[in-house]
């Protein structure tokens, strides 16, 4: 397999380059975008549920002071019912000084201390807290928040009465997420389908004047020169379109030109040739030229008249056959010491009973 066909094998279509590099970029930048603009929505999303959660939290603690202050349980209680017919309520607790649970949606708690982590931090807190019940997850567009525990504690003149504990379901935030990725992702996807359409019909606007460029410049280099390429894009390929049939009619001109010289030339040439084969062939005398193997190679009328030999059947002949109708060179040849010497030799020979003088020069 020679270098030209590897090449042509792995050879990409220009079309195709300006449309990989577009959609490559194009698709890196919308992509970059729509990464950041779901990461910031996600953000203000995230930051929007915990503030509804904590001021509904504090509204309860309000709620819940004076029934707590009072050790009003049938209040509370009732409440901690409605609070817990909520859907995206997972527990509501009140919790007295001693951090013992006053009342809770769930009763098995109720007269308990709890100490696990989350419940030791927020006995602890001297201020709102917010805290999630198990780590976040979180990957390239996929993010899952866990339920969360947000603690508000009571004061009362500066002395803690109690706290307030509500567990909130993390189900509708990571809904809202979901369909936040999901509207990313289509237009990401819908945006990559743009640019391609965009690049291919860019790159044919590119390459389909070229194709016609170079189609029109095959043709002239097979001798067409009538042909000319029409780019109608009203850019730098149409100027370039104009300059190249601007060239095509000079060049065509400049062969028009040099045919005609081309013409001239020869029938110049021609006559020059019919006056001297008249000059040559109108000398009385015998005049002919040969080669370095003695082969006659031109000859006027009045050898062929002498030899008694049609012109045309002395050419290729050698000289020392048909003037002295030998077979070998003669001795004492002049055209061996042309040959030689590069100098004009002379020399006396018969020739058909008469005295022959031959004067043979070399050029």
């Amino acid at each position: 397999m020679n270098i030209k066909k590897i090449k042509n094998r792995f050879r990409i279509n220009l079309g195709w380059k300006l449309a990989i590099v577009f959609v490559t970029v194009y698709s890196l930048l919308i992509g970059y975008f729509v990464y950041f603009a779901i990461h910031d929505e996600h953000r203000i999303i995230q930051q929007n549920a915990e503030n509804t959660s904590l001021n509904f939290a504090r509204m309860l603690a309000a709620a819940t002071t004076y029934a707590l202050s009072c050790r009003d349980h049938m209040s509370l209680n009732e409440l901690a019912e409605r609070i817990g017919r909520e859907p995206d309520i997972l527990y509501f607790i009140v919790q007295d000084e001693n951090n013992v649970v006053v009342t809770s949606t769930d009763q098995e708690l109720e007269g308990q201390i709890m100490t696990d982590d989350i419940s030791r931090r927020a006995n602890q807190t001297p201020e709102a807290l917010l805290q999630g019940m198990a780590p976040e997850t979180e990957g390239f567009l996929t993010y899952r928040h866990s339920d969360f525990d947000v603690t508000v504690p009571i004061f009362v003149a500066e002395k803690k009465l109690g706290l307030i504990r509500l567990g909130m379901s993390a189900k509708k935030l990571n809904q809202e997420l979901a369909i936040i990725r999901s509207k990313g992702i289509r237009i990401n996807i819908i945006s990559i389908v743009v640019g391609v359409v965009a690049a291919t019909l860019m790159a044919w606007g590119v390459t389909r004047p070229l194709k016609k460029l170079n189609s029109v410049t095959r043709k002239i280099a097979d001798g067409d020169l009538t042909q000319r390429v029409r780019i109608r894009t009203f850019d730098e390929l149409e100027d370039l379109g104009y300059a190249f049939n601007q060239m095509a009619v000079k060049l065509k001109q400049s062969y028009d030109n040099l045919e005609d010289q081309v013409e001239k030339r020869t029938k110049e040439l021609l006559e020059s040739k019919k006056k001297l084969e008249a000059l040559f062939n109108g000398i009385t005398e015998m005049i002919s030229v040969q080669d370095t193997d003695y082969n006659i190679v031109m000859a006027n009328h009045a050898v062929a008249e002498i030899c008694e030999i049609a012109p045309q059947e002395l050419i290729g002949k050698k000289c020392y056959q048909i003037y002295f109708q030998r077979e070998q060179p003669c001795d004492d040849c002049p055209v061996s010491k042309t040959m030689a010497t590069g100098q004009s030799a002379f020399s006396e020979k018969k020739m058909h009973g008469d005295i022959s003088f031959l004067h043979v020069s070399d050029h």
